[in-house]
């Protein structure tokens, strides 16, 4: 009960829904007192569940009680068919039947894959619907309805939506016991974010260096994932595998250490990308879409192997909607397996003294031995002589989120023509080193250190996980593995360069559902 007093008399409110008072006068001559008043939002509000802390588990709770007060109100839901909103809906009485439908930006229902749906609290989201028809609840801020919306699957519908991040939709409340009561709530569907991850030896600065870029989508949110951190100083090694000399152990970057290392950095990285996407867009989002080059691949492909990777903060499902590799070594490469040879000492020696060593292992004083990179990514290309960690991976089996392979090779000349020069890194490594790599590292034998089309460091069947290009990916040609190819005078472009045809597949990729023909399901064996 509210009572308004001044000369003129005493005004009382009842005690049912009071959404707005408006008092004019001089605030001196009233006397306010409110006696048990609750007061109700004046409209649907959308609100995100993992920042309000609505969940109970991976589910979102089920007591209106809690639902009904505080929140984080959000705009727009990321689309990644996991995500989910609560639709808090003031009513006008308990009991009171209401039906709420999902309309797109033209006011049209379509479906569920492509608005996004609904379900009741304590609802199994497979069940989401377009239109749903729910009763009001009696809670302490006044009789409430509450529904939850569950995103769409992907972003992009059509190629109408191929270079935009953002797309209305709307919800439209009409109670059925009063025609005369309707409402709406405005939100946005919007992209999940995208998030790069680079590969062994390289660090975040790769993507910009080499002019990566996604902005052919307008307004894209785009963040990257460092794992290279120089946080193993010479002096704290007690040994490595194979040995190297102490001068060549000083800033040992965390990114020539291998998948299980780093897959916690990488883990808490995307987590951090995703939170950040909430709060800077007002936005639901549990999931990014990851892109990650050669050896990041394989790192967030390790992720997925861990107990927490499937958190309630993602209602179980993981941080991650889709996966796109570029040239990723699925299944190792012989590269990688000839460097750790004491036959090719010397080019590894040399490599190391630019800061990109290799290792079997790592022995600190911090604990046992760390497994290295470049052990780590051993195996033919083929499917044979895998490391542990990519059987490990190889035995995987489904796991929740869908994978793309973006492939390149090398085009004889165009690439390997740089090798034949003179007075060069190259020309000193194949003039000076003896061994099999250095001996090969020339034009007309590069190619025979993988027995197959390669990226110069990748073999292509590897690059595929077994499998075959995806019919709307094909493998680019005339494309080498990374900028640091390019310091062994290979000619770019490299996977990393906006004019290698990599961004526009990476695009597509983006835009196309995690059903779609150039996806894999599972996360091992094609």
């Amino acid at each position: 009960m509210a009572n308004f007093e001044n000369g003129a008399g005493t005004i009382t409110l009842p005690d049912n829904n009071i959404r707005q008072v408006v008092i004019s006068g001089d605030a001196d001559e009233w006397d306010f007192s409110v006696d048990n008043v609750q007061f109700s939002p004046s409209g649907p509000v959308l609100l995100d569940p993992v920042d309000s802390g609505y969940l109970t588990g991976a589910q979102i709770t089920t007591s209106t009680d809690l639902l009904s007060r505080g929140g984080v109100t959000v705009q727009g839901v990321a689309a990644d068919g996991v995500t989910q909103a609560v639709v808090r809906i003031p009513a006008n009485n308990d009991g009171e039947s209401l039906s709420v439908s999902v309309q797109d930006e033209t006011g049209n229902q379509g479906t569920v894959a492509n608005n996004g749906g609904l379900f009741a609290l304590g609802g199994n989201p497979q069940s989401a619907a377009s239109t749903l028809n729910v009763n009001a609840v009696n809670t302490p801020n006044g009789p409430m309805a509450f529904v939850i919306y569950l995103s769409p699957v992907n972003f992009a519908r059509n190629s109408g939506d191929y270079y935009s991040s953002t797309r209305a939709i709307s919800l439209q409340i009409q109670s059925n016991d009063n025609p005369n009561y309707s409402l709406t709530a405005n939100a946005s569907v919007i992209r999940p974010p995208v998030i790069l991850v680079h590969g062994l030896w390289g660090s975040a600065g790769d993507w910009g260096r080499q002019g990566f870029s996604l902005s052919a989508i307008d307004g894209i949110d785009v963040d990257t994932v460092d794992y290279y951190y120089p946080v193993l100083q010479g002096d704290q090694i007690q040994a490595t595998n194979p040995p190297y000399d102490q001068g060549y152990l000083n800033g040992i970057p965390t990114s020539a250490l291998g998948f299980s290392y780093n897959a916690p950095l990488v883990d808490g990285g995307i987590r951090q990308g995703i939170a950040d996407f909430r709060h800077i867009n007002n936005a639901a989002a549990v999931t990014a879409d990851v892109v990650a080059h050669s050896m990041g691949g394989d790192i967030v492909r390790t992720i997925a192997l861990g107990s927490g990777f499937q958190s309630n903060d993602t209602y179980g499902r993981g941080p991650i909607d889709k996966l796109i590799t570029i040239g990723t070594p699925h299944l190792g490469s012989p590269l990688a397996t000839d460097l750790l040879q004491d036959a090719n000492k010397c080019v590894r020696q040399r490599l190391a003294k630019k800061v990109n060593p290799s290792f079997i292992t790592v022995t600190t004083s911090a604990g046992p031995p760390i497994n290295g990179g470049v052990g780590d990514l051993e195996g033919d290309g083929f499917g044979g002589g895998l490391s542990p960690a990519l059987g490990q991976l190889s035995d995987a089996g489904t796991l929740p989120f869908a994978m793309a392979r973006v492939s390149a090779i090398t085009r004889g000349g165009n690439n390997l023509s740089g090798l034949n020069c003179t007075f060069c890194w190259s020309y000193v490594l194949h003039e000076y080193c003896s061994g099999p790599l250095a001996t090969s590292l020339t034009s007309n034998l590069w190619d025979s250190v993988f027995g197959q089309y390669n990226d110069a460091v990748v073999p292509l069947l590897s690059q595929l996980n077994g499998g075959t290009a995806g019919p709307n990916t094909p493998t680019l040609m005339g494309v080498i593995h990374s900028p640091g190819l390019e310091a062994l005078n290979f000619l770019p472009p490299t996977e990393l360069d906006q004019g290698s045809g990599v961004p526009a597949q990476v695009i597509y990729l983006l835009n196309e559902p995690p059903n779609g023909s150039d996806f894999q399901a599972s996360i091992g064996g094609p």
